[in-house]
């Protein structure tokens, strides 16, 4: 017997199957990612220490042309049939949504094994809104936004152990961090980059993680001020050590994806959350409230984002700092992926 992952395309599905894949491995239970051939997948399983993986030659589907989703379609067809071999009678699948889920699923219900679905997101994706109801358990991460499922499991999203372990701040260092998720965020790095004299105000330190693609135009775009602030302003292309950054902040400026939210909550840090205006079905906006709501951070509409507003939302952070930092700490911390391979197994 073996779990199946199907996850991938972007970091948000995979490195919530990781965090679960480490607890299996602990128990000596046998892992296989199923994951996209963008190359991105491949990188950041290795990067983790697992290297049994299959490339699918699949491709999404959502917001694309007629033609792209026919290609999309045929692509998840010639999938099932790569992979069908891989999926063996005892085994267990769990799939992470997105399109690379889509044919792990339908393998999952031709073979007649256990097949579980992990929700990251407030509002359902489409891969995962098909195979709900299909599935032996629905693993959420948030109360589902105007949906109620059967035989779902409220868990929370799936981080690394390494994030719970990030001890609480109890003072203010000053010290904020920016990134974008992996591909970076082109509206928040010029925001932040044409905000830089009045963000280095009081003492503060910015730590920006641009993303690798759009690293080269940051550094253009900072220009003379890189080596300005060379002792206050640290970019970064990407940061596989992300931890250790969040570790060092106060304050960190963040997309509204459910794996950037949970590392952040689980690491107890103050979000400054700017949300993915076309994300799918607004699900960004709508997993940011669900944290504000809460009072564990704070969200920035993008339509709103410019330098006066971004600044004023992180004075605002500062002068109620220690307010926040109370409700951070009395706010519950899910092992999630505890959770989850507890339900998979009973």
């Amino acid at each position: 017997m073996k779990v199946v992952f199907g996850a991938g395309g972007t970091g948000g599905h995979l490195y919530p199957a990781i965090a679960i894949a480490d607890k299996l491995k602990a128990s000596n239970i046998e892992v296989l990612f199923l994951i996209s051939n963008n190359g991105m997948d491949k990188s950041i399983l290795e990067s983790a220490g697992y290297n049994n993986y299959i490339e699918q030659k699949v491709s999404g589907f959502m917001g694309k042309s007629i033609i792209l989703k026919l290609r999309s379609v045929f692509s998840l067809i010639l999938s099932v049939k790569d992979i069908y071999k891989y999926v063996s009678k005892g085994d267990k699948v769990i799939v992470m949504g997105g399109f690379v889920s889509a044919p792990v699923a339908v393998v999952a219900k031709l073979k007649g094994v256990d097949l579980y679905l992990h929700e990251q997101n407030k509002v359902m994706g489409l891969v995962n809104s098909i195979f709900a109801r299909m599935s032996k358990k629905v693993f959420l991460s948030f109360t589902l936004f105007n949906k109620s499922l059967k035989r779902s499991v409220l868990t929370g999203n799936p981080v690394r152990e390494i994030f719970y372990s990030i001890p609480s701040k109890d003072k203010y260092s000053s010290t904020i961090l920016v990134f974008g998720g992996s591909q970076g965020s082109k509206i928040i790095n010029k925001t932040v980059i044409s905000s830089i004299d009045e963000l280095i105000k009081n003492d503060r330190k910015i730590i920006h993680i641009t993303g690798r693609k759009l690293y080269d135009d940051c550094i253009g775009l900072y220009g003379d001020k890189i080596d300005k602030y060379k002792n206050i302003l640290n970019v970064l292309s990407y940061a596989d050590n992300i931890s250790e950054y969040i570790s060092n902040a106060d304050i960190i400026i963040s997309r509204a994806g459910s794996g950037s939210i949970f590392e952040i909550v689980s690491s107890r840090r103050i979000g400054l959350f700017i949300p993915f205006k076309l994300s799918a079905k607004n699900h960004q906006y709508h997993n940011a409230k669900d944290i504000v709501d809460k009072g564990l951070g704070v969200m920035l509409e993008e339509d709103k984002l410019s330098r006066d507003s971004l600044d004023k939302a992180i004075i605002e952070i500062e002068n109620n700092y220690l307010s926040y930092m109370s409700r951070i700490n009395q706010e519950l911390v899910i092992h999630s992926a505890d959770i989850i391979v507890s339900e998979v197994f009973n």
